[in-house]
């Protein structure tokens, strides 16, 4: 059989916000191969990307991929998998970064913030004033 490297997935497509990390954790396969697999960054926008580690040993493992940028917009780059004698695999990634909305902030609440269930309804309270999900405010401040 051929030397050959797998993933258990062909891109990264993840919606963030500003400022916040995310983590995704890819399984590496290698098959038949005589040393390691070597991991690289490149693209436009490698540099908002992490990779840990950047080698794995020739039967692979877990890599994991962070990202974290304060740039709205979408930022790309590509993973690149090699090892002598395999064909190198290449993992589109691509991170849209966007303002939170309300519905988006329950994920991202920081301790300033906290989250109430009054009257069966989910409140968003912060510093600037407290919220519905979907944004309303209901505390009767401007």
């Amino acid at each position: 059989d051929l030397p050959s490297i797998s993933a258990d997935s062909a891109i990264i497509r993840l919606t963030t916000q500003p400022e916040k990390i995310e983590a995704v954790a890819l399984n590496i396969e290698g098959k038949n191969l005589t040393e390691s697999i070597s991991i690289a960054l490149g693209g436009s926008n490698p540099s908002n990307f992490t990779i840990t580690p950047t080698s794995l040993p020739s039967e692979g493992g877990v890599l994991g991929v962070g990202f974290q940028s304060s740039e709205l917009g979408v930022h790309e780059a590509y993973l690149r998998l090699r090892s002598r004698g395999a064909a190198d695999v290449f993992i589109p990634m691509a991170v849209l970064v966007e303002e939170p909305t309300a519905i988006g902030s329950t994920e991202s609440a920081s301790e300033e913030n906290r989250i109430l269930l009054i009257d069966g309804q989910m409140l968003i309270v912060t510093n600037k004033g407290t919220y519905t999900l979907l944004g309303k405010r209901v505390d009767g401040k401007n």
